[in-house]
């Protein structure tokens, strides 16, 4: 969900040094600690003081190495680790690291001796897999059906990263499509108890993330009915590219598998055979059938009405564009003009529920100018004081402070022939801000207190007003 690492590809996936990487997840592991320490000491038996980064390691290890006798060797569970092995690594064991997706299938949590340790990846995929395979669809219409959803997908990342940094770098969309898939397709599971005893959702109501395109864009959402994995024994795993990371004895898994599926169908398979077949001499009707199809007649007819259809898709589409313009016109005005009512007595455009964003800078441009159209949010920038003075005193002033902020933002976009508009998506708020943030750099200081370039995008929002109060603090002094 960082749109600045995505648009540098010649840098760390995961910028900062190391050593601040393992500083930020040891913090991490203590909030945790701290939150479930009641859980883990009086279920677990653990002391939660014992706990650390290093159990990660640890665990990993012996989930590599203790679930089967056929488990990835010590050198590719080293190198997957991160341990130092000595002057040999690099020279003689480097090539181990084609077993790394071996270890990632473990470390996910597949079962090893299970012919399901080789499900495909997730992804987009058109059609009903089983309905393809047994009404048929043609090369033709896959292919049209294909490029619609990938259209989809590919709108679905410019609302989440932007278009100029995906274009920065194009070798990773195929990651982030992948990844997308895997997060619709565990969509359900977040809102489920962290614990039996425990119940809170995994991802809170107030989450950040809950305010970022993946939950407040129904376009997003909507693609889940897309998403799919497949198995290598059913007929529609070759819509996904072969799996890698499988050993022999799991390949050989699958194969018994597939050889079960196969005998489970052949009696009706025999059946079909010999309806077909005419002991006697006669033609079936199948066989006149197919003699038929082949015909000059019938091919042209067929020609004909394939370009047809091709004319009626780019109708239909067209029309389904507009209408779906439409739709979206009117889902806008809907949420712009819609009212909640609040134990105060008085209508707000927002629930009671409802409280001020703290997301990084980026996201709340978005925010502010699209809302979250799936919560029936409108955007922030139509917001008026008394939508949020139940908050409290501050909360007015916040409004306030932010909108001189989107401000400087909007008019520096302007400038650059890249205005926002009133109605804009999100991959539009993206394009705006990704020609406007300059503004920001005229604010605050261009590197962090450590010595790294500062990212906007990822600031805190309530941190670059702070900024803003010092620039005039200092220019009236």
């Amino acid at each position: 969900m960082n749109p600045t690492v995505i648009a540098r590809p010649e840098e760390a996936l995961f910028p900062g040094a190391v050593k601040a990487q393992s500083q930020r997840f040891f913090e991490i592991v203590n909030k945790i600690k701290k939150k479930y320490k009641t859980i883990i000491e009086r279920d677990f038996g653990f002391d939660v003081r014992d706990i650390g980064v290093h159990s990660w390691r640890k665990c990993a290890h012996s989930k590599l190495n203790t679930g089967s006798t056929a488990g990835p060797s010590g050198a590719a569970a080293c190198l997957r680790g991160g341990h130092s092995m000595g002057k040999n690594r690099d020279v003689y064991i480097a090539q181990e690291k084609a077993s790394d997706t071996y270890c990632g299938r473990i470390l996910q949590g597949l079962p090893e001796h299970s012919p399901e340790f080789a499900v495909s990846y997730p992804d987009f995929v058109p059609i009903d897999l089983e309905q393809s395979l047994e009404r048929g669809v043609s090369e033709t219409e896959l292919a049209e059906r294909q490029k619609v959803v990938d259209h989809q997908v590919t709108i679905a990342l410019q609302s989440i990263f932007g278009l100029e940094n995906l274009q920065a770098f194009p070798t990773i969309q195929r990651l982030l499509r992948i990844g997308l898939a895997s997060h619709l397709m565990h969509l359900d599971s977040y809102s489920k108890p962290v614990y039996p005893s425990d119940p809170r959702p995994i991802l809170p109501p107030s989450a950040k993330i809950r305010m970022s395109p993946l939950f407040t864009n129904p376009a997003i959402l909507a693609l889940k009915q897309h998403v799919a994995v497949a198995m290598p024994w059913e007929r529609h795993y070759t819509y996904f590219k072969p799996a890698s990371g499988l050993p022999p004895h799991v390949i050989l898994y699958a194969y018994i598998k597939g050889l079960d599926v196969k005998l489970d169908g052949l009696p009706k398979m025999i059946e079909d055979l010999l309806d077909k077949r005419q002991m006697a001499g006669p033609l079936s009707l199948d066989q006149i059938a197919r003699a038929v199809e082949n015909g000059p007649t019938m091919r042209a007819m067929a020609a004909d009405l394939a370009s047809l259809r091709a004319r009626s898709i780019q109708s239909t589409t067209a029309s389904a564009d507009a209408d779906s313009s439409n739709a979206t016109s009117a889902r806008f005005m809907a949420r712009l003009h819609r009212q909640y009512n609040h134990p105060d007595g008085k209508s707000r455009r927002v629930p009671p529920s409802w409280v001020l964003p703290k997301i990084s800078f980026q996201a709340i441009y978005q925010y502010w100018h699209c809302g979250d159209e799936v919560n029936n949010i409108p955007p922030m920038k139509y917001f008026a004081k008394v939508d949020v003075e139940y908050l409290g005193k501050g909360a007015k002033t916040r409004l306030s402070e932010l909108r001189k902020l989107m401000k400087m933002v909007d008019n520096a976009a302007g400038a650059t022939g890249h205005p926002p508009k009133e109605y804009m998506s999100l991959a539009e708020a993206n394009t705006c801000f990704f020609h406007g943030e300059k503004a920001i750099l005229d604010i605050v200081p261009a590197n962090t207190p450590q010595g790294r370039a500062r990212v906007v995008a990822m600031m805190k929002w309530t941190t670059v007003v702070k900024y803003t109060h010092k620039k005039r603090g200092g220019e009236t002094e």
